[in-house]
Order: structure tokens, then sequence, then C-alpha cells
């Protein structure tokens, strides 16, 4: 049947096609290579219609949400073609949350079923007791286990399923819902951004560009598949026929392990947030797995000293900007040949600034002033970003309040300040929220935690490093911290990282404590500034805390 048509002959677009065609020109080519197996695209298809039929049959149909709980796995990859041809809307879980938060985003979702990797069903044997009654559960690989009722294992049921319904043959809209993402959470509840097929699969297009996929790229899944679909890679990967590689070193933070994957199977594409990038390239000695290597990051901007690292060892580095509500990379840092005349210090400056909109964006980049209008192209004109286009979120679920709070006017405001310089490339200087008020001789000064972290984060020693300010009650001055960890085997005194801020930036930028603390973040890398303000916070009152520098 294929399909349902609209006028002139016009299909739904969604990422679900993908594998239908892939599947049929490139069937018997390796599409997911794991530990222990190898899955052709053919079994692909075969394994995803299956699984969207078993959904059927347990009731789920077009708007129902699916929740999925695991780490990165083969699994994940068929399930999000699975979900969506069965008309369900996938919603990912983060493994690593608390029981609580799990259940809360599992009942906040009203899902319908719940996709569960086995091992992580053992170990939240609360939570599943607790939503038993609400919804089914489906295991995903692992051994057999006793089943529960309302639980069922795809792999001993999988062959009684119908692996002949083509995954688009049910999809009626292109601006259905196909996943639901739980924003990152450093601050306040997450918020459930939705996404369209219609934003997906141009999104996925537009990625297999700006990360150079071809049918005979090898991608490393490095990136957490369930935040923000994996950036949109395994729709990507699908599309242009390339073979995705799975790897449970990867699960384990073993990155030695991880350099020896990408050299053994010759690894041509990978994606992370820098602090992944920076690991590998310290257990990639020899240079050998990253050289030739597309590395693409985002989240966190990467510093200087990681550039420098993976420009040494020959990895071509892609920067990326995007968040949730634009599914994923929206902004890339397209290199200019005109650039390779360039001192290798500027050239560094450049590839490191967020960008320009990505193909799939168009022009809906802006950078604006608190009246609406947009920044001089100077490099200095601060301003929040707004956005718009054919891969914006549709909003937040169940949420109005928050969904006409950032979506207003025809443009999604990121909370993101920005400049944009003379050439029109954007540079991110910080999150309004994260922006630092200080009383200078001149008056108050507005000034970027982004810009003294790439600047303290020049320390040889420093591996990771972030700066908030805290306004001391008792003398109404803001007080700037900068929080570091230090290299394996290094160490890093508080006057080194103070002694380069006095060389390279103002008096008033210069942190009037540096603490080795390990930084709390994110699954995806985003640092949780809310907690090491509380942090800092507790330290006002220590007496030997000094209010000069």
């Amino acid at each position: 049947m294929g399909i349902r048509m609209k006028s002139h002959c016009i299909e739904v677009l969604s990422p679900v096609s993908f594998l239908e065609r892939t599947a049929r020109v490139y069937g018997s080519k390796v599409a997911i290579k794991c530990d222990t197996r190898s899955i052709t695209y053919t079994e692909m298809l075969d394994h995803s219609r299956r699984m969207a039929d078993l959904l059927n049959s347990l009731g789920v149909s077009r708007g129902d949400n699916v929740c999925l709980l695991s780490l990165n796995s083969e699994y994940v990859l068929e399930a999000h073609f699975a979900v969506p041809a069965s008309g369900g809307v996938l919603v990912c879980l983060n493994p690593w949350l608390t029981t609580e938060e799990l259940l809360h985003q599992i009942q906040f979702s009203n899902a319908r079923v719940l996709l569960v990797a086995t091992d992580l069903y053992r170990q939240f044997p609360q939570l599943f007791a607790r939503i038993k009654d609400c919804c089914q559960v489906i295991l995903l690989g692992g051994e057999s286990l006793p089943l529960d009722r309302g639980v069922v294992h795809f792999d001993q049921v999988k062959s009684g399923c119908n692996g002949k319904i083509p995954l688009d043959n049910n999809l009626e809209s292109e601006h259905d819902r196909i996943a639901i993402n739980f924003t990152s959470g450093t601050t306040g509840t997450p918020k459930g951004v939705m996404y369209s097929h219609r934003a997906a699969y141009l999104h996925a297009l537009g990625q297999v560009m700006m990360f150079g996929l071809r049918s005979e790229s090898r991608h490393l899944w490095t990136v957490p598949m369930f935040h923000v679909n994996g950036w949109g890679h395994m729709w990507a990967a699908v599309a242009i026929g390339a073979t995705q590689y799975v790897d449970s070193s990867v699960n384990r933070a073993d990155w030695e392990a991880v350099v020896d994957v990408m050299i053994n199977h010759h690894i041509s594409h990978l994606a992370g947030a820098p602090r992944l990038l920076s690991n590998l390239e310290v257990a990639d000695t020899d240079g050998l797995a990253l050289c030739g290597t597309i590395l693409m990051t985002g989240g966190a901007a990467p510093t200087p000293d990681l550039g420098r690292r993976l420009a040494l060892k020959g990895a071509r580095l892609i920067h990326q900007y995007g968040l949730s509500e634009t599914c994923g990379p929206f902004v890339v840092c397209e290199e200019q040949a005109t650039w390779g005349g360039l001192d290798q210090e500027v050239r560094l400056q450049r590839q490191l600034r967020q960008g320009v909109p990505s193909i799939h964006a168009g022009t809906g980049v802006r950078v604006v002033d608190a009246d609406g209008y947009d920044v001089a192209w100077d490099g200095r004109s601060l301003g929040e970003v707004i956005m718009r286009g054919n891969t914006l979120a549709s909003g937040y679920y169940r949420n109005i309040n928050a969904t006409q709070k950032s979506f207003r006017d025809g443009w999604f405001h990121s909370g993101d300040m920005a400049v944009i310089h003379s050439d029109g490339y954007l540079e991110i200087k910080d999150r309004i929220k994260d922006m630092i008020f200080v009383n200078t001789d001149y008056g108050w000064e507005n000034i970027s935690t982004i810009e003294i972290e790439q600047v303290a984060s020049g320390v040889t020693a420093v591996q990771d490093l972030a700066v908030v300010g805290i306004v001391d009650d008792e003398e109404g001055d803001t007080m700037i911290f900068a929080f570091y960890e230090s290299k394996p085997g290094l160490t890093v005194s508080e006057d080194e990282i103070k002694s380069r801020c006095r060389k390279h930036l103002p008096g008033y930028m210069v942190p009037h404590r540096c603490v080795e603390i390990g930084i709390p973040k994110t699954a995806t890398g985003k640092v949780k500034k809310h907690e090491l303000e509380i942090v800092a916070r507790s330290m006002l009152d220590e007496p030997e805390y000094a209010k000069v520098h």
C-alpha cells in the first residue's frame, strides 16, 4: 500500500522511509555492528517491522507515547524506526536518572508501552513494580527472564510478529509527533520537547551533509542515543546507508578499548561532548585512531587547547550548535578555504566559533537585543539567539506556558547570548542565566563565564573547568568562582589559574576563588552550574574566604 497519498502524489516526510529504501538498495550490507553480532539492512528492516507489529498488537496507535529505557544498543536503533512506524511517539529516557525521576517522566508522558533493556529492568525493580498496572513492558536483549504479568521479551515473541508490513504503511501526517525528548535538566524540572516526522526527516538529511556521511562511512556511537535522538545520527546514517558501530566499551567509558575499536574497524565518524573527545585524545597515544577521523562536537564549547591537540593528531573537528528545541545541531562552523592562510591561533579561534546556520536551518538564526532588533555584526554587540525553521520543535508536551514563553512572535527564543562577527559567524558567549554582573570602577559590567572558562582552561594541567558567579549578600558584590578538575597525574594550583586570567583578562574577570572539585555534568556533558552555585554559596561563609585577587 505504501504511504498514504496526499494531493499531487506528495508523500509524508518521515525518517522511517529511510530504512525501507536503504534495505532495498543495500540489503546485504552490514547496518549495525555490535560486540557479538552484525545486522544487515535487510535484518534491521525485518526486526523493526516486527517490533512495530508487536507494539500495534499491544494497543499502540497514532499519537500514543512509547517510552524507551536503554543504554546505546542495536535495539535502540531499531526502535527509532519501529515506534514511529506503529504510529507511536518515541520518548527516550535517560538511564542514569533515579527511580523517582524515571517514574515522573513515564507517568507524565502517559506511556502506553515501555521498551527497556533487560539489564535495566533488573536494575530498577521498584520502578517496574510501580508501573506494572499502567503500561505494558517489552524487554530488549539480554538473557531470558521469568516474566512478570504485563511483561514480554521481544526476542521471544519476535518470530510470531508480522515482518511484512512496510514501516511507512500507516503514516498519516508528517506533522504528527515522532518523538518527545526531555531537556537535560541542568536546572529545574525537564521539559518534554516535541518533534514532528517532518522535522526529524529534514534534520537527518541536514546531518548527512554537515557530518559528511557517505554509504562507506563507519560511524561509532559515542553520543548517548537517548539525547535528542542521538543528534539524529541514527536516522542520518540509515538514510545514506552507512554502517553504525555500537560497542560496550563506550558504555563502560573504557577509552583505551574505544581507541582499539576505532583502529580495528577504521572508524570514520563519531560525535560527542568535548569531554569525551578529550578522553579519546589522551587515550590515543599514537594518534592512530583519530588521524583522518571526522569528529562532531557540541553542547559545551571545546577549548582552544582541545582544538590544538585534536589537530595535531590529524582529526577533523566539526563544531555544531543547537538545542533540544532545534532537534539538536542547527548551526555549524563551516570552514572557509581562506582560513588556510591564517595564523594557526587565529584559524583555531574561528574554528571554535559556533558558526552559521546549517543547510537545513536556512537563514533562520538571528541575534537580537532586548527590543528585538538585530545586533551589529561587530563581534562585540551582545544579544539573544533566536531561531526558526522546519526542524524546530512544535512545543513542550503538556506545558502551554513554557511553550508560549519560548516560542513567540514566530521565533524560538533560546536563552543563549551571542555576538555575530563581521563574517556572519555566530559565537556563543553564555546562557542568559549564567551571565555575571560585576561592579567595576566604570560601573556594572555584564561578563561571560564562557570567556573566563576558555582562558582559565589554557592552564596545561586543567582537565575541565566551570565558572559561576555568586552575589555576596553582605557586600553586594559578585564573587567569581572557578571550579576545575586536573588531568590525571597532574596538579594545578589556584595561583596558576589566577595568574593566567590576570594575563589575558581584565581584573574584574579574574576569579576570586579557584577550587578543585569533581564537576557535576549531565549525560551529554553540560555542566550542572546550579549545583556549583550551591557549593560556591556555602563557601562564602568560610572564614578563610578571600575577597581580593
